[in-house]
């Protein structure tokens, strides 16, 4: 019993919210559900960016992937470890594209990570951490 309750105790997780996105250089139209965005896409590339899907997932933080559907038939293996007190480190994959890439997040925060290619443009991930429980902390969160 007392081993149970220290496990749970050291339990960990974090809620991502992933919006993916299409950016290309179709048009210059930025959709309205990505206006909070503006300012980090910008200065990426593409001159047009279209919402794609948003999902909220809860990711364990001890680097177990979680599997996400994605347009095209492709999955989003998405996985989360501790990095530092405050932040978490974000490891994404897209096995069939040979795809991967590493973010650092903190509670709050949203980066944008350049995909793979997508249609005449490319795929771009928004990753916001809403809440962040690493060991020995209290949650922290947006």
């Amino acid at each position: 019993m007392i081993a149970l309750i220290a496990a749970l105790a050291l339990t960990t997780d974090a809620d991502v919210k992933i919006r993916v996105i299409y950016g290309s250089n179709k048009s210059t139209a930025l959709d309205s559900k990505l206006n909070d965005l503006f300012g980090l896409l910008k200065n990426i590339y593409y001159t047009s960016y279209e919402l794609k899907e948003t999902t909220d997932l809860k990711l364990p933080i001890d680097g177990a992937a979680v599997k996400h559907d994605l347009p095209a038939g492709k999955h989003l293996l998405v996985a989360a470890k501790s990095h530092s007190q405050k932040k978490i480190q974000i490891d994404l994959e897209i096995p069939e594209l040979k795809f991967k890439a590493k973010a650092q997040l903190q509670a709050g925060a949203t980066l944008v990570v350049g995909g793979p290619k997508f249609e005449g443009g490319v795929l771009l991930f928004a990753l916001t951490a809403t809440q962040v429980q690493l060991p020995g902390s209290k949650p922290a969160s947006q």
